[in-house]
């Protein structure tokens, strides 16, 4: 979590293994005993951070199975919006996979497709069962995605108002996505 926050605040470039270390209160050599380099520790907080939302919000939209779509989804993006408010979360989205390793970036954008593809899913679910006015899933699973993935970009919330601002902000989410009465 330690190295996930220094990435996200100070951006890859600016972050180096020696500062991690004195963070953790540990050497440089432990690191390294962990981590090859600085490139797999990032690659391992982003891998980690994404497989929180991938587990985490798939988890959450299957605890509703029988509801309708719009309930799965509002589900799904509180999770992804919980997701994006922690360190592993910020690291994540605000640091570029361009940093990492072909094998890396390989792994992560392909949990970053399980994540779009599982938006697109209960989209498609909820335009068949009328819940979701979208004519686009694609469009409306990348839409959602950036929208949440942005508040690491600007948001400061406090941990305490996390709830509020979630509710808030998915709220305004699916106010967007559903049908017009």
């Amino acid at each position: 979590m330690t190295a996930a926050k220094i990435f996200s605040t100070r951006g890859y470039h600016r972050t180096s293994l020696d500062l991690v270390a004195k963070q953790l209160n540990i050497t440089k050599p432990t690191l390294y005993y962990y981590f090859k380099n600085k490139e797999a520790l990032l690659a391992a907080c982003m891998q980690h951070g994404l497989e929180m939302v991938d587990n985490g919000a798939a988890y959450a939209a299957q605890e509703k199975d029988n509801c309708s779509a719009i309930v799965k989804l509002t589900t799904y993006l509180e999770s992804y919006a919980r997701f994006v408010l922690t360190d592993f979360g910020r690291c994540a989205i605000l640091i570029s996979d361009a940093e990492l390793s072909e094998a890396s970036k390989k792994k992560i954008r392909s949990i970053r497709a399980r994540i779009d593809s599982q938006i697109q899913s209960i989209t498609r679910e909820g335009i068949a069962d009328g819940t979701i006015a979208s004519s686009n899933p694609k469009f409306t699973a990348s839409a959602l995605a950036g929208a949440l993935n942005s508040i690491a970009h600007w948001s400061h919330t406090p941990s305490s108002s996390h709830d509020r601002f979630i509710a808030e902000f998915i709220g305004l989410l699916i106010e967007g996505v559903a049908p017009r009465t």
